[in-house]
């Protein structure tokens, strides 16, 4: 797993991830106990937008499950 942090007017924490190696089931993720949207990137990679975080909130932790 990887992650970036863009500070630009809107914040946006992006968590890229991979699967294993001859995986074929379906990827969910969960942030905060809520389903989220994920995009897959054309490496086969997938990528998950936690937006719109205000700068005094980037402090607080989310959890993807």
């Amino acid at each position: 797993m990887n992650y970036t942090l863009l500070l630009d007017a809107e914040t946006t924490i992006e968590v890229y991830l991979t699967t294993k190696d001859n995986y074929t089931g379906s990827v969910s993720v969960y942030v905060d106990g809520g389903s989220e949207n994920m995009a897959v990137l054309n490496d086969g990679r997938y990528v998950v937008r936690i937006s719109d975080i205000p700068a005094h909130k980037l402090a607080e932790k989310h959890a993807l499950t």
